[in-house]
């Protein structure tokens, strides 16, 4: 089994746990939560939200899903990042490797404290207009 963290003005890190309950530290992220605001005392906060889905029980098919912010969402509402990672496979430099984001067209307004939710091959994302943005597979 594996396990993933994100905390306030750090990376995503992944480690395995075994059958006794050990940890193993495995990798993390090159993209960093609170980014804009990461070498200004106190920094920002929170860390990265994030889901986990798989296709079925196929181990080779789990992705992780977060959304962070860029600047300090306690304070503030911000604009932030939609990532998707690989649970399983690493990237080249060794780190987690992120298979889609969604930064640069329209930003994600980063609603702390609530996951992205996964079904169905689609991706929910709470946002602050009462509602969810939606994302899924082009046709």
């Amino acid at each position: 089994m594996d396990y993933f963290r994100w905390g306030e003005n750090s990376q995503l890190h992944k480690w395995a746990v075994s059958s006794t309950g050990s940890l193993t530290y495995i990798a993390q992220s090159n993209e960093f939560a609170s980014a804009d605001v990461r070498g200004n005392p106190p920094g920002g906060m929170p860390g990265g939200f994030c889901s986990g889905s798989s296709n079925g029980a196929d181990p080779n098919s789990a992705i992780l899903v977060c959304t962070i912010p860029y600047g300090n969402a306690n304070a503030q509402v911000v604009n932030g990042r939609l990532l998707v990672y690989d649970a399983v496979h690493l990237a080249a430099d060794g780190s987690l490797k992120v298979l889609w984001t969604r930064k640069a067209c329209r930003p994600v307004s980063v609603n702390k404290f609530d996951p992205p939710v996964i079904d169905g091959g689609q991706i929910y994302v709470p946002n602050y207009n009462g509602g969810v943005d939606l994302y899924r597979l082009a046709q």
